[in-house]
Parts: C-alpha cells; sequence; structure tokens
C-alpha cells in the first residue's frame, strides 16, 4: 500500500513540473505574438552586433514564439513527454547561449535554472500516468502487456 502512495506521489510530482513547464514555454511563446514585430526588432537589436547575427538570427527571431506555444502546449498535455521534453531542454539551452553572449548572465542564470527543471522533468518522465501518452499507450496496448511487455515504453 505504501508502495502504491509513493508511486502517486511521483506521478503527480511529474505532473506539476510538466505543468510548471509548459505552463511557462505556453506564456512566453504567447506573450511574443502580443508584438511579434517588437520581439524581432529586439533580437536583432541584441545580437546585430555579436557573431550569431545573419539570416540564422532571423530565423530563430520568426519560429521562436511559434517553438514555444508547441513546445509548451505538447508538454502541458504529456503527447511525446520524453522527446518534447528534450526538444523543449535544447530550446532553453540556445536561449541560455545567447543570453551569455550579449553578457546578460542574470536571465542566463535564469535560463540555466530552466534547463535544469526540464532535464530534471525528463528523467522523472517515466512517471507520467497523468497524460496523453499514458492514455494513448494504455487504450492501445490493452492486453498486449501480457504478449509484449516493453508496450509503449
Amino acid at each position: 500500500m505504501t508502495n502504491e502512495v509513493g508511486k502517486i506521489y511521483d506521478h503527480i510530482t511529474t505532473l506539476l513540473l510538466r505543468l510548471f513547464i509548459g505552463l511557462m514555454m505556453l506564456s512566453a511563446g504567447l506573450g511574443k505574438f502580443g508584438n511579434l514585430a517588437g520581439f524581432q526588432q529586439y533580437i536583432h537589436h541584441d545580437f546585430d552586433k555579436t557573431f550569431l547575427a545573419g539570416p540564422l538570427l532571423d530565423l530563430f527571431a520568426y519560429a521562436q514564439p511559434y517553438a514555444e506555444v508547441v513546445l509548451g502546449a505538447l508538454v502541458l498535455m504529456g503527447l511525446l513527454t520524453r522527446p518534447i521534453l528534450a526538444l523543449t531542454a535544447l530550446n532553453l539551452i540556445v536561449l541560455f547561449f545567447g543570453k551569455w553572449v550579449v553578457h546578460d548572465f542574470q536571465t542566463a542564470a535564469y535560463n540555466s535554472l530552466y534547463v535544469l527543471i526540464t532535464i530534471y522533468a525528463l528523467c522523472r518522465s517515466k512517471d507520467n500516468r497523468f497524460s496523453l501518452d499514458y492514455l494513448i499507450c494504455s487504450c492501445c496496448c490493452r492486453g498486449k502487456k501480457q504478449e509484449n511487455p516493453t508496450c509503449c515504453k
């Protein structure tokens, strides 16, 4: 009985991590859509005098709000949790690096904490009962666990 309660807490902890990361990413992305041109100007202002300026910077300034919204929504839903958390961590590492390049070390420090939280959530993603991944897996693998113990792993 105690082990079952502990397992539920593990799943709840993972859900809370996912909710935090998903809401953080989703709100950051949606906030940029309020003034997309302003966000793109901000990126160019910050990075034009660095080695990061150029076509990749244009692509980043255009794609980042979309990436944040999509990643945030998928993390919130718990759909494709492991690869999406890995992509989210990679996205946050890119943001960390960019802030480090322009010597905005305070923001870089915050971003590094978000990276660590996301990596921790990725490590805990096996305890993901409250997610679409679990729902899809339990429907697809119903009755198949006996034949194939690695179903939906």
